[in-house]
């Protein structure tokens, strides 16, 4: 791996100072003093926004199209983000743990996603498995670089990832967590029913979209991080998950590109990963990694769908010629029989 190639990106903005001191009341580590500026952005702009579309007739097309802007346009993605790092490290100190609840029960579900599923979904089942067979989202059983396999893929997820999470947790013994799942699943389909009986249009644009746009985003990344595995070494993290360099998503996404070492060490401060894979970048390319230079998720998806694999070899940071780059990443996007965890 050219080491020269990638430079070692901060991914922290900083904060009004108003918000600084404040912030640091509430939360354990002052590095996540951005996710206070996008807490207070939301509540002080998307529910009173929501509020409008959902009870003021009068003015329901301007909030509508503000609501959806910030919302879908400007805050999805950072919010998205956010909710995972969450998962994985306490963002409050433990007399403020309390406002969790509030993320948990009236932000997530602005962003299309409902109680107590996130943690539940990604911290406990996926991240027990890393892509493995019993991963619900797993993506080793598709083609990866098949428009039609992604589609199937796509209708999978939207059908039913949450709603199988409840019966694998309880399969799996956790059935306090499964019973969290269900009451969070049928409180937000309860309250989404409601809001469209009581005005349709405002629940289509305060929760429908949302959630759609949540689930497309939540499915095209996770096949855009598992889509290159090694099928010798399904279980070998490095070869099962990507990382993006060098992009502008990570300005914009804590640093959401360095998803193999997330998965190498799943509690790693997301200000931290840059420096991390920097200082192992040598192992990266001894174990085999696909490590990209300035894509991000997205255009990787788009690039694979369309089989483009020169344009995304010559994103690879690696040594070796284009030819070798291309024909390794074909051959890690063929489907396979998914296997089982080794740890589960």
């Amino acid at each position: 791996m050219d080491s020269r190639a990638v430079t070692v990106e901060s991914g922290v903005a900083e904060p009004p100072i108003g918000i600084d001191r404040a912030g640091l009341l509430l939360i354990r580590d002052r590095r996540d003093l951005p996710f206070v500026w996008l807490i207070g952005t939301i509540t002080l702009t998307l529910l009173p926004l929501a509020a409008v579309a959902m009870f003021d007739r009068r003015l329901f097309w301007p909030a509508a199209a503000l609501y959806l802007a910030l919302n879908v346009g400007v805050l999805h993605l950072p919010t998205l983000v956010m909710f995972h790092d969450v998962a994985h490290r306490q963002l409050f100190k433990p007399r403020y743990r309390f406002i969790r609840h509030y993320l948990n029960w009236v932000v997530g579900p602005l962003f299309g996603m409902f109680p107590n599923g996130y943690f539940a979904h990604h911290v406990v089942m996926h991240h027990a498995h890393n892509n493995l067979g019993e991963d619900l989202s797993s993506t080793m059983s598709y083609q990866r670089d098949s428009v039609r396999d992604f589609l199937r893929y796509a209708c999978r997820w939207m059908a039913g990832a949450y709603l199988r999470l409840a019966p694998y947790l309880r399969q799996r013994g956790r059935r306090r967590l499964a019973r969290g799942v269900a009451i969070g699943e049928a409180a937000y389909f309860g309250v989404v029913a409601c809001a469209a009986w009581f005005n349709w249009q405002g629940a289509l644009v305060v929760f429908v979209i949302p959630f759609v746009a949540a689930n497309a985003g939540f499915c095209a990344i996770n096949w855009a991080e598992h889509a290159f595995v090694d099928p010798a070494r399904p279980d070998n993290i490095y070869c099962s998950a990507i990382t993006c360099v060098n992009t502008l998503y990570n300005r914009f996404a804590f640093n959401d590109g360095y998803h193999a070492s997330h998965h190498l060490k799943p509690h790693l401060h997301w200000t931290e990963m840059p420096a991390e894979f920097f200082a192992h970048r040598e192992t990266y390319a001894r174990q085999g990694a696909i490590v990209f230079q300035g894509l991000s998720y997205l255009p990787i998806l788009i690039l694979l769908l369309t089989r483009r694999y020169r344009v995304l070899a010559r994103h690879c940071i690696s040594d070796r010629c284009e030819d070798d780059i291309v024909a390794t990443l074909r051959s890690r996007t063929a489907k396979f029989a998914a296997q089982p965890a080794r740890s589960s």
